[in-house]
């Protein structure tokens, strides 16, 4: 074999020193590879987890949320109906109790006519005092535009107690025009159509 030549050989030491630089760097980028970027993928992946298991929980609360707004909105309609049905029924019980204080304030009236038949005025006064109350709780009870009717019941009432000492003939007169006063009230505001 003919001897190497200088430059031949210069070239396949510098080719050997070139593959073991490359070798070399070849490990170290591997072991950057492993140590560095393998890491920073995995914990990538692990915050990509942990996001995804988060967006799962929040959609899971605002599925939870929106339920109790279904229920909450159906309770409200529930309420309004309730309501609804409260005002119907104060209006029904407002007109009873105003009833029920026409038909004491009647009953009253008529005891009294019939103590002052019997000559007993100081019975009558004495029922004709629960009256005035009875009045003006019907006062509070009737509509706005009734109220001098009830005005004028208390007028007639308060003529009848002053009567009641001195003339028990007219004290007796004014007490069957307010117990005809009260039966037409009675019947204006009661009386099926």
């Amino acid at each position: 074999p003919a001897p190497e030549s200088k430059a031949r050989r210069f070239f396949r030491r510098l080719l050997r020193g070139l593959l073991s630089l490359l070798i070399v760097f070849g490990i170290g980028f591997a072991a950057a590879l492993y140590t560095v970027y393998q890491p920073a993928v995995t914990s990538a992946k692990q915050q990509a987890r942990e996001l995804q298991g988060e967006l799962e929980n929040a959609q899971a609360q605002i599925a939870g949320l929106e339920n109790q707004i279904t229920e909450l909105e159906s309770v409200r309609a529930q309420n309004d109906a309730l309501s609804v049905e409260n005002e119907q029924l104060l209006a029904v019980q407002s007109d009873y109790e105003l009833r029920i204080a026409i038909l004491n304030a009647r009953l009253d009236v008529a005891n009294a006519l019939l103590a002052l038949a019997g000559d007993d005025p100081a019975r009558a006064r004495l029922t004709l005092e629960q009256t005035s109350k009875t009045l003006e709780k019907m006062a509070s009870l009737l509509p706005a535009d009734q109220q001098e009717v009830a005005t004028s019941l208390q007028q007639r009432l308060s003529l009848v107690i002053e009567e009641l000492d001195a003339d028990a003939y007219a004290a007796a007169s004014d007490l069957d025009v307010l117990a005809r006063r009260l039966l037409e009230v009675e019947d204006a505001l009661f009386s099926a159509p």
